[in-house]
């Protein structure tokens, strides 16, 4: 049974310190109807899950309500004003008071609300979408492990045109910021989360079963399909697929396919180090184990644009369908990441201006792959109002990842780690900053859940109940910033790592502070690796503890700032991070230091209450997928494909 409010209900509810306060003075019928799938309907509008975050209603007689076998109803309290509290947990009443429209449980007090924050910039409201704006067809291209300087859009040997020519078309995103390393880039923007927030850890291996992306989270692709937009997710995932909720073909995405892990072949989804007489797979497709995919992976860039093309062509091929729908597609390739395969023979090409063939092919074949999806965009009619962003997922990395002229590489807070290639291109970008640099202005990969839910016409919120808070997103709507709607950047504080704070004071002056780093290097336009040359620490203190974290901050034996001995770097004077000016600078240590530590505080647990998974879930038995990867629950009363 699904509670529903009236209309009159609906428009005085108050959302107050992570509670739903309700006047008792206001009380009215309580209406009741049948609502499709696992929707609380309230008026006509459709809170996904029984999610009441930003739902605004004064009045009802109910203080709450059953949302049966739904792991998203983790912990609600509703507060039906001087009455006390019943919460709902894993779709059962746990506790209760007289009230009769509450089952069974003993009288609770109300909890207080969040402690308050630490002092900061405030982030001001989104505002209110607009109606009447027209909503871009949406395409985020991923690149993995692409060094800084890999790419033609700064090095010009570089075999990729494509890049070069989209970004100089469209806008070049100067400092455009992601974390350090792969998963928790790729799950800060699906949920607009700081990585910081939703730890750094890499949910793959013994952490594959696993919540890191919680069920909890509204993610971009949920917000759009809200507004009617077809969402389509191909190629790498690296999210934690604890239950067959957690799969991308249940949050949000009308098709994917792709593997579920960090790394792997490139070909046929082999995992890396996979034996001939014992293969291990790890590729899904929608619903099940890819294997009626893995013999047409006979290279994954290939297999991953074919099927990003088919996807566009099927969406331009009815014209009038094609006006009024729109796409999201996340294309999340597997170039350059290792291990560095060469291409099909008759695909590769001598790149002698290159400081490796197989790189440079591994790079041309990236290059080919986005010409492949713009010119399908082209050809469906669809490129004059779609919006493509192109990142990297982290800096270059090894002998092959080239992160010139910054300093340090994948694994480190420095900006070769953190400071990605990126750009918009396509249609919708405005003409008036089409063809230029974006300049000092600072874009964080959380920032595309704001951005692309506004421009869709959908409510960028999602606050949610966790850990004892309420907590809402940190990205933030960098649009007008973007198009020079608005130069006041949106957000003065950014932490880019979980030792690494930027503040941006003006468009002259951002510090970046650094509480932990190795030592590291920098690179040559030839991709010769040169030492960086600060002193050694005589101690390297232990990373900020986080579950699961597999990826430490200072590698190497030469730490060269930590929580007592900082770096501060005036980073638009200083893009190289030569200059450490902290004793210059007490004061921008003192303001920065307890911000970054206060923003290192994670929120999520990684892995579903015990409770919610006995209620909701079965645990599939062992090798179930047989020599693939998969999830490890299944809700109850789920039919399985294998």
């Amino acid at each position: 049974k699904i509670l529903c409010m009236t209309k009159t209900m609906l428009a005085a509810l108050t959302f107050v310190g992570g509670f739903l306060l309700l006047s008792p003075t206001h009380a009215g019928p309580l209406s009741t109807a049948v609502c499709s799938g696992n929707l609380t309907v309230l008026n006509s509008t459709c809170i996904e899950h029984g999610t009441f975050d930003s739902v605004h209603v004064d009045t009802f007689e109910a203080c709450c309500s059953t949302c049966a076998q739904n792991s998203k109803c983790l912990f609600f309290t509703f507060n039906t004003g001087d009455s006390l509290s019943c919460r709902l947990k894993s779709g059962q009443f746990i506790d209760g008071n007289s009230n009769p429209n509450c089952t069974s449980g003993s009288k609770i007090p109300t909890p207080p609300p969040p402690a308050p924050p630490q002092p900061a910039p405030p982030i001001p409201p989104p505002a209110p979408p607009n109606p009447n704006a027209p909503r871009p067809h949406i395409v985020f291209v991923l690149a993995d492990d692409l060094g800084f300087y890999d790419t033609a859009v700064y090095n010009p040997n570089s075999p990729t045109p494509t890049l070069a020519k989209l970004s100089n078309e469209g806008v070049r995103l100067d400092h455009h910021y992601v974390f350090r390393y792969c998963s928790p880039t790729r799950r800060s923007f699906l949920s607009g989360r700081f990585p910081n927030h939703i730890t750094s850890v890499q949910p793959d291996g013994g952490n594959m079963c696993s919540d890191f992306l919680p069920l909890a989270f509204e993610i971009l692709p949920e917000k759009l399909a809200s507004v009617g937009y077809h969402c389509h997710f191909v190629g790498k995932g690296h999210l934690g697929y604890q239950t067959t909720d957690h799969l991308p073909i249940n949050r949000g995405f009308l098709s994917h396919v792709g593997y579920l892990g960090g790394s792997q072949t490139y070909y046929h989804g082999l995992d890396s180090g996979s034996q001939a007489k014992d293969p291990q797979y790890d590729m899904w497709h929608d619903h099940h184990p890819g294997t009626d995919v893995v013999d047409e992976i006979y290279y994954s860039t290939n297999f991953y644009t074919t099927t990003a093309v088919d996807i566009i062509n099927s969406m331009g091929a009815n014209a009038s369908a094609a006006a009024t729908n729109r796409l999201f597609m996340y294309l999340a390739y597997q170039n350059v990441h290792s291990p560095y395969d060469s291409p099909p023979p008759w695909e590769c090409h001598p790149y002698p201006r290159m400081w490796n063939d197989v790189y440079g092919n591994m790079l041309q074949m990236l290059d080919s792959g986005v010409h492949n999806v713009t010119e399908a965009l082209q050809t469906a009619g669809m490129w004059d109002n779609t919006l493509l962003v192109f990142s990297a997922d982290n800096g270059g990395v090894g002998a092959q990842g080239n992160n010139h002229p910054l300093r340090g590489h994948k694994h480190d807070p420095w900006e070769g780690g953190i400071r990605s290639t990126a750009f918009l291109a396509g249609g919708f970008v405005p003409l008036s900053i089409r063809g230029k640099p974006s300049g000092p202005k600072l874009v964080h990969v959380a920032d595309w859940y704001a951005t692309f839910s506004t421009l869709a016409g959908v409510d960028p919120r999602n606050d949610v109940w966790m850990t004892g808070a309420v907590r809402a997103i940190d990205g933030v709507d960098v649009w007008p910033l973007l198009t020079g709607a608005n130069a006041t950047p949106p957000r003065a504080l950014t932490p880019v790592t979980e030792t690494a704070m930027i503040e941006i004071v003006s468009n002259e002056t951002w510090w970046k502070l650094i509480t932990l780093a190795g030592q590291s290097n920098y690179y040559t336009e030839n991709n010769t690796q040169v030492p960086g040359t600060d002193p050694c620490l005589q101690a390297r203190q232990p990373d900020p503890a986080e579950p699961g974290r597999t990826d430490p901050i200072v590698n190497g034996l030469c730490p060269v700032c930590n929580s007592t001995h900082p770096c501060v770097y005036d980073l638009l004077r200083d893009p190289t991070e030569t200059a450490n000016v902290a004793s210059a600078h007490p004061d921008v240590v003192a303001r920065l230091q307890p911000l970054l530590e206060q923003s290192a505080q994670y929120y999520i647990t990684g892995h579903l209450d015990p409770a919610v998974l006995a209620a909701n879930y079965t645990q599939f038995p062992s090798g179930i997928w047989k020599n693939f990867q998969g999830p490890c629950y299944a809700r109850k009363n789920e039919t399985t494909e294998n």
